[in-house]
């Protein structure tokens, strides 16, 4: 789905059924409730998606996108750059005109990740696997030019990408919307001590 030039019923379909399938759950939710949240009719609904279960891959298939961006982009910052600068663009740089969005699909795909194998690829192979790849590339590269001179990278790189996904279930769990996960002080705190020991 794409949000910027998509159908602007089709969108409201798309907002509605992310905010009610991450207030609740994918299977408390019916697609009545996501035509009343939509403000449309529930043939309206059938138009654009032909189950609630397509809505719902679309919605993953949204979030895979976005992550698999976020981790291009990362992969593609100048590493030259100051190491800690550099880092809080890798690990911080979601649009923020997106951010509710992207923290109700992933309550969803945390909910889901049993159920629904976009959901898994979503969780373990995009967010896990590819932010993995990300921080092993990014550390090579500190440790190439001297920066960095700690022992087992790919330690570190899983340590790091365990810790977000960690950090991500607390954040979507929380309840207070602008609250700041603890992963931002313990990923920055991980990383000065990486630097410091040299």
């Amino acid at each position: 789905m794409n949000l910027e030039n998509g159908h602007e019923t089709k969108k409201k379909i798309f907002l509605a059924a992310s905010k009610l399938f991450s207030q609740t759950c994918y299977a408390d939710v019916g697609i009545r409730e996501i035509a009343k949240e939509a403000g449309i009719k529930v043939p309206t609904v059938y138009h654009y998606y032909p189950s609630k279960e397509a809505i719902l891959d679309d919605l993953l298939q949204f979030y895979i996108d976005r992550l698999t961006r976020f981790h291009r982009t990362s992969t593609e910052l100048d590493y030259d750059q100051d190491p800690i600068e550099c880092f809080k663009k890798m690990v911080f740089a979601f649009e923020n005109d997106e951010f509710v969005l992207i923290r109700q699909l992933m309550r969803i795909a945390l909910n889901e990740q049993c159920r629904s194998p976009l959901a898994a690829k979503a969780i373990f192979d995009i967010s896990m696997r590819n932010g993995k790849k990300c921080y092993y590339e990014f550390l090579s590269h500190l440790k190439d030019k001297g920066v960095l001179q700690c022992g087992s990278l790919d330690s570190f790189a899983e340590i790091l990408s365990r810790l977000g996904t960690t950090f991500a279930m607390q954040f979507v769990r929380d309840d207070e919307i602008d609250k700041t996960p603890d992963y931002v002080t313990v990923v920055m705190d991980l990383f000065m001590l990486m630097l410091k020991a040299k």
